[in-house]
């Protein structure tokens, strides 16, 4: 029997701009450490990290670059999917390592991971636009 594959999902981490900010009294980037501390001490390395949606609240090169170090600890492949906070760009020119980027499919034994993007400027919701379906359905007919 294979071994289970084991991927952690970490959401909406609203990094802010300096270290040490808090928001509604929280300092979002020591939970961001302490979820993967946790994380990693009870369950043991994860085969893949998905870091998905609103990655940080007010997007700098900064707040990207300290989420892509912390990770790093790890050593672990790493996927970020930008939220509504995101700026997908500046994630793509920062989020550039091998083991940590902005990859999106990805394949593990029988499995399949196809990350959307639902992103919809000046709104806090979401929607898949035309070309993510698209390139849903071209992933689904390749593989």
């Amino acid at each position: 029997m294979d071994n289970p594959i084991v991927i952690l999902q970490i959401s909406d981490l609203h990094i802010l701009t300096k270290s040490g900010e808090t928001m509604a009294g929280i300092d979002t980037e020591q939970s961001f450490h302490k979820v993967l501390e946790y994380a990693h001490a009870k369950h043991g390395k994860a085969d893949l990290i998905l870091v998905t949606g609103d990655l940080v609240q007010t997007p700098c090169p900064s707040s990207y670059q300290r989420i892509v170090q912390e990770i790093e600890k790890y050593k672990t492949k790493t996927v970020c999917l930008p939220g509504n906070h995101d700026d997908f760009t500046l994630m793509q020119q920062i989020i550039t390592k091998d083991e940590i980027n902005c990859q999106k499919h990805i394949v593990f034994k029988n499995w399949q991971i196809i990350c959307l993007n639902s992103k919809k400027e000046g709104s806090e919701g979401g929607y898949l636009a035309s070309d993510e379906l698209d390139y849903l359905s071209n992933t689904l007919d390749k593989h």
